[in-house]
């Protein structure tokens, strides 16, 4: 295997240092460069689509008209505030637990799925009651 570039590696650095999910590439673009690490948005946007070739990291489509990355972890759903544009993980119970005996009911074999619960957050609720 070759040597990992300079920016798929700094975006791999970025997407695991913090507690945050679901990234842009203009907000990767902002934070690398805000970073001193200087990436144009076709650079991000083809290091993004190569580490998503390589199961580093997946798309995720949030119903926004942008592709949003996250660092590939067991599968998850996600939960998004319509205010802040916060986007949470949720474990997939639900649908494993609930869905599952529907589905199998019907003969039908699920090979993926995704979750999208759009809502309000505890912080952006806590604001609005103020």
């Amino acid at each position: 295997m070759g040597r990992i570039s300079r920016i798929p590696q700094a975006i791999v650095k970025l997407l695991t240092s913090g507690d945050r999910d679901c990234w842009t590439i203009e907000e990767i673009q902002h934070s690398l460069n805000s970073a001193g690490v200087a990436a144009d948005f076709s650079s991000i946007f083809r290091a993004s689509q190569k580490l998503e070739e390589e199961g580093v990291l997946n798309k995720v489509e949030l119903n926004d008209g942008k592709s949003h990355f996250e660092i590939t972890r067991r599968h998850h759903d996600h939960l998004v505030c319509q205010k802040c544009q916060t986007v949470s993980q949720i474990p997939c119970e639900f649908f494993e637990k609930s869905i599952k005996k529907t589905v199998l009911d019907m003969d039908f074999q699920v090979l993926s799925h995704t979750l999208i619960l759009e809502g309000i957050c505890k912080t952006c609720q806590s604001i609005e009651v103020r």
